[in-house]
Order: structure tokens, then C-alpha cells, then sequence
């Protein structure tokens, strides 16, 4: 959670800002984000991509400023550093779950969001 990354970053520095926005899934909104945190001079950006492929210009914009691009659970070619969870698994633990808790009747609708590669993998799991 953004809560327990401020929590963490502030034991190493008391004095550390964290800003969280949302892009909505927008990835013009996403960009113009990233804009705005380099002409603001921050020190690292957390990212989950919109939209993985898409972003990569801005990620490098971030890198030549000096930014420090660190991207969680949606790849963003170029990161620093990527932290992934395995969402396959997600997605095969969440629908395992429906079905222990059913009997495994009635019928079951995915419902995804964007197709990003996170969503994708859970759904995968899910279906597996």
C-alpha cells in the first residue's frame, strides 16, 4: 500500500515526501504525471504502467533527468527495477477460492479491466 511505502521510506528519511496520483487507466494522464513529477525534480517514480510498451518514452524522459524509475507489477521496459507478484497464481488462488466456497456450482463471469499484463495473468490463472 502507498501508506505502507511512506512508512517504510520515512524510517530511512523523516523527511521524504510521498505523492500518489492515479492515471485512471489513461495513458496521456499517465504521461502528463510523469511530466510534472521531473519538472518538479523528484527523486524516484513508482509506476504501474497503463499500458507497459506506451510508457517507455516517458520512463527514459524520467532516466534523463535523473529519476530513479521503479515499476510494480506492470512491466515498463527501461525501469530501474521491476517488482512483479505472481499473478497467475493470484488468479488461480482467487478462482480456487470461488470454487472451494461453492461447491464449484453456478456459473463464474470474469470481469477484467484494462489489458494489462497483471490482468491478463490473473485471468490466465483464473481460467487455468
Amino acid at each position: 500500500t502507498i501508506k505502507g511505502i511512506e512508512d517504510a521510506a520515512k524510517k530511512i528519511n523523516p523527511k521524504v515526501e510521498v505523492t500518489s496520483v492515479s492515471a485512471d487507466y489513461d495513458l496521456n494522464k499517465q504521461v502528463s504525471q510523469i511530466d510534472s513529477f521531473i519538472a518538479a525534480g523528484v527523486d524516484v517514480i513508482m509506476l504501474n504502467a497503463v499500458d507497459a510498451k506506451a510508457i517507455a518514452p516517458a520512463v527514459k524522459k524520467a532516466q534523463a533527468a535523473g529519476i530513479v524509475v521503479a515499476a510494480f507489477d506492470v512491466s515498463a521496459p527501461g525501469a530501474d527495477v521491476t517488482v512483479m507478484t505472481n499473478n497467475v497464481k493470484a488468479g488461480e488462488e482467487a478462482c480456487q477460492y470461488l470454487v472451494d466456497h461453492t461447491g464449484g456450482k453456478g456459473d463464474y463471469v470474469i470481469l477484467n479491466g484494462p489489458a494489462s499484463s497483471s490482468i491478463l495473468e490473473r485471468v490466465k490463472g483464473c481460467k487455468d
